[in-house]
């Protein structure tokens, strides 16, 4: 019995497990980015600036903030192509 084939779009769009992956990595951007900030932050206040924890939460909340506009403007040049491709295919 041959095994059914599943077609390869031709025009670069992610397909299946591909397309979930894109769509779920936001949260480990958003994730991330407030960690690493948050890292840096902590790094300058014990070994350059001898502070109290300020620079973590301001670098974590820089981070946090950074994270949340990647993924919304993100999301927003998604919805307009999604939109385009919808007007296109009505005309």
């Amino acid at each position: 019995m041959p095994t059914p084939t599943v077609p390869t779009p031709t025009d670069g769009t992610p397909r299946g497990i591909t397309a979930g992956a894109n769509r779920g990595a936001g949260s480990f951007e958003i994730v991330l980015s407030a960690v690493i900030f948050g890292l840096l932050g902590y790094w300058l206040d014990h070994s350059v600036t001898h502070t109290s924890p300020w620079l973590t939460w301001a670098f974590a909340a820089v981070g946090l903030v950074g994270g949340v506009c990647k993924v919304y403007f993100e999301y927003k040049a998604n919805m307009a192509v999604h939109a385009e491709e919808r007007r296109a295919a009505r005309s």
